[in-house]
């Protein structure tokens, strides 16, 4: 059962906050957290996702599509699949462009560590079709010239801030 850890906020911090109009929320559901999240992940589409392998990390922006907190990434090709081949744990980040010179509170963003499966039609046909109808994407548009490959993601931590809506370092674990 996942559970939600708040932290605890200096009062120094909590008084500038509130001098800019916010507060930061105290005690949130798993629930009310996960639809938080899942709102944030619809109104963006591109993730850096972090692999690594022999100490040598490597950060690749891909584009991604959820369902829930499990993310699907599309791909053809890339170093990326090298590092998960040797090491199946990832992290990665989201975050929506803000200008910190209009509104230095008004970054959004989440960081998610987790578990990587790469699926492809040759390994797994019905595992990747499925993921495929997840994505909205039609597997008679694809050239037959690549591999083509899905990584999904479960995660096991996420933390995000939306300083403005009350969350600052609000983390998910599983």
């Amino acid at each position: 059962m996942p559970k939600i850890k708040i932290p605890k906020y200096s009062p120094r911090l909590l008084d500038i906050l509130k001098k800019n109009g916010i507060t930061l929320k105290d005690k949130i559901s798993v629930e009310e957290f996960e639809r938080e999240v899942c709102r944030f992940m619809d109104k963006n589409k591109v993730l850096h996702l972090g692999t690594s392998y022999n100490d040598i990390p490597r950060v690749t922006p891909l584009e991604y599509k959820h369902k829930g907190f499990t993310l699907y990434i599309f791909s053809e090709g890339g170093g990326k699949f090298a590092n998960l081949r040797k090491n199946k744990n990832v992290a990665l980040s989201i975050a929506s462009p803000y200008d910190s010179k209009k509104d230095f509170f008004g970054a959004k963003g989440l960081q998610m560590w987790g578990r990587a499966e790469v699926i492809s039609a040759k390994s797994s046909p019905k595992k990747f079709k499925e993921c495929l109808q997840i994505m909205g994407i039609d597997e008679r548009r694809l050239s037959g010239e690549f591999n083509y490959r899905v990584i999904k993601i479960e995660p096991h931590m996420i933390r995000y801030r939306n300083t403005r809506a009350g969350f600052r370092n609000v983390v998910w674990e599983k």
